[in-house]
Parts: C-alpha cells; sequence; structure tokens
C-alpha cells in the first residue's frame, strides 16, 4: 500500500468517525428535545459550544476505537448504524420525519458508493434479487398506501379545499358530460381550465374518471401516477448498470421523498405527470430507443404549458455534455415551439400567462 493510499484509507476513517459522531449527538439530543434539528439554525453561541463539544467527546472516542481495532472498520459500521439509529428517533420526535429519513439514506447511499473497500462488510454481500425487489415493493406500497389514506380522508373529512381540488373535480365532471374541461368556480365564472393552464395530459384520467365516476377516484389517481415512477427509475439504473443494493437504497429513498409525495397534500396538480414522464424520457435516452423518446418528450410538453423548461434543459444536456447535437437540437426547436405556440394560444384566448410568479427575475 502507497502512502497516498494509507492517507486516503485514514482519511475515510477519520470522515466516517466524524459523522458518526455528529449523528449520534443529534440523536441522542433530539430524543431528548422536541424538534431539536428545526431548532439547530436558531442556536445561540453557547448552545453551539455545548453542541459541539459534546460531537468532538463522542469523534475522539469513536476514532481511538477504530484505530485500536485497525482490521474491523468500526468507524464505517457506526456511520451506517448511527445513520439508522437518527432516522428512528427522528420517525418519533420530528414532524418532519421523510426529509430527514431521505437525507439519512441518501448520505448512507453516498458513503456506500465512494467508500468502496472500507465500507461494511454487510455492504459487500449482493443481496438476493428477489429480497430487494420485495423490500422495494413493501416501502413503496406502505408509501403509497399512507398518501392515498390521507389524500381521500382530506376529501372525506371536508378538509379538501376548493382551490384546487373543487376546480378539478368540478373540470372532471363536465369533461365527463361533455369532453371539454370546462370549470364554473376556477375563475368565479364559465371558463375552460385550458384558458389558465393548458394540460391536456388530464384527458389520459378521463378514461378511468368514466368508470369510477368520484373525487375519490382523482384522490387516488395522483399517487399512483407519482409512485409509478419507480417503475422507469429501476429500468434506469439497470440500465445504468448500477448495483442492485445501491438500486434498491435509491428506490426505497425516493419512495420515501417527502417532497414527492407529501405534494398530494394539497390536491390534484397536473405537475405529478412530470417526474414518471422526464424518467422515461430519461430512461429511453439512455437506451437509444429515439421514437419512445419523443413519445415522452411530448407527453411532458402536454403537461403544461412551462413543462418546456425540463425538456429545454435535458436538451442542453445532451448537446453539452454528451455532443448529441442533432437529437438535442431537435428536442430544444420542439419543445421551444411549444412555448411559443401555448404562449401565444393563452395570450390571445385565455387569460395570459402566469408570469407574475417570476417577476422578481424579470424586473
Amino acid at each position: 500500500m502507497t502512502s497516498k493510499q494509507k492517507y486516503s484509507f485514514s482519511l475515510i476513517r477519520l470522515l466516517a468517525s466524524i459523522g458518526s459522531a455528529w449523528l449520534i449527538v443529534t440523536g441522542f439530543f433530539s430524543a431528548l428535545i422536541p424538534e431539536f434539528v428545526t431548532k439547530l439554525v436558531s442556536f445561540r453561541a453557547s448552545e453551539c459550544i455545548i453542541y459541539a463539544v459534546f460531537i468532538l467527546a463522542v469523534f475522539i472516542i469513536i476514532f481511538y476505537l477504530d484505530v485500536k481495532h485497525n482490521e474491523k472498520n468500526l468507524s464505517s459500521y457506526c456511520f451506517v448504524f448511527s445513520l439508522i439509529l437518527l432516522s428512528l428517533i427522528l420517525c418519533v420526535k420530528s414532524s418532519d420525519m421523510n426529509t430527514y429519513i431521505f437525507m439519512s439514506v441518501v448520505m448512507m447511499l453516498t458513503f456506500y458508493c465512494f467508500n468502496e473497500k472500507y465500507k461494511p462488510n454487510f455492504l459487500h454481500k449482493d443481496f438476493k434479487k428477489t429480497a430487494l425487489i420485495a423490500s422495494i415493493c413493501a416501502v413503496t406500497v406502505f408509501a403509497f398506501a399512507c398518501v392515498c389514506l390521507i389524500s381521500v380522508l382530506r376529501y372525506k373529512t371536508y378538509s379538501a379545499p376548493n382551490y384546487d381540488f373543487g376546480i378539478f373535480c368540478n373540470m372532471f365532471y363536465n369533461m365527463k358530460k361533455t369532453g371539454l374541461p370546462i370549470s364554473t368556480c376556477e375563475r368565479d365564472r364559465v371558463l375552460s381550465h385550458f384558458a389558465v393552464h393548458i394540460s391536456p395530459i388530464f384527458y389520459l384520467l378521463l378514461p378511468v374518471y368514466f368508470v369510477f365516476s368520484s373525487p375519490v377516484t382523482l384522490a387516488v389517481l395522483q399517487p399512483l401516477i407519482i409512485f409509478s415512477s419507480i417503475i422507469p427509475l429501476y429500468f434506469l439504473a439497470k440500465q445504468l448498470k448500477i448495483s442492485s443494493n445501491a438500486t434498491a437504497f435509491i428506490l426505497i429513498a425516493f419512495s420515501l421523498f417527502a417532497a414527492l409525495s407529501t405534494g398530494c397534500f394539497y390536491d390534484l396538480h397536473e405537475n405529478c405527470f412530470l417526474v414518471p414522464l422526464l424518467l422515461w424520457v430519461f430512461f429511453f435516452f439512455e437506451k437509444d430507443k429515439k421514437i419512445p423518446m419523443f413519445i415522452f418528450v411530448i407527453l411532458v410538453l402536454l403537461v403544461k404549458e412551462d413543462a418546456f423548461i425540463y425538456i429545454a434543459f435535458f436538451s442542453l444536456y445532451v448537446i453539452l455534455s454528451r455532443k448529441k447535437f442533432a437529437l438535442g437540437s431537435s428536442m430544444l426547436v420542439i419543445a421551444s415551439a411549444y412555448f411559443v405556440l401555448t404562449s401565444y394560444l393563452l395570450n390571445k384566448y385565455g387569460l395570459g400567462i402566469m408570469d407574475s410568479r417570476y417577476v422578481n427575475l424579470s424586473a
């Protein structure tokens, strides 16, 4: 082993010991003090010093034991299990637990990927594919069921507001009767929802609504669409040759990612289509399947008039990073042309594009 390798090995162990100390102390205080993690940003100087002293003391103990028992990789084990411990504590103590669970899983995955030689031995083992798929399905189904239950109960307990759930219940009822996205409450008058946002993607849900004509159907369909993202994400991970263990970590973290699932708690919006459709675009791009890729590019654009921005940035990545100029340029032209068309239609026949949200950037 060269001196450079020795230095890298020592640095990894040092970082693992520091991370373990921080996680253990944070978990300890989180167990004692409600919402401790959210209060960290408002700590006074004296409280920060106490917090740092505790972390330093635990770090010294962990690093000493790790050096003393060199061959056992104690710091690596301590890091992983302290992540799990903190996640469990936050499940009980924090009202924003999903965010921290996701953070913990991502940190664990990062450590797993960048600490190939000195990661804990159990992570070297390639778990059986059936066990991994079963774990992923169990977590995803559980998360999906929880989101569905809360979404339906919001409607059943009269907690879903007219803006925006009532708008889409009204719109789908009229779509079933007339085939048109007419709303009578969106702007306090009768008008097409497409006068506000051009979202033809909603017609993909109409056949299901024809069979099950209830607001409950809409409350269930949105989380179903969001959690369907697991399928293209799994195929994308396989296409990129990510290990089965890492794939399982990624998919479980994705299922628990609060920024996606809790978006359902303000009821139905067309944006729920963006994540699965974009992941299918990325998968077919990596698979070099141009026709299905362009089909999903069009579907992304049909989500909303401003959805072109996702395709535009992906096009720039394809051009600048992957050096596929023709493919990237064609996507960029299609996305830009669609945005120009929808902006024209909204300004001429609708209520105009809602650019007031970006006034701080355009002023």
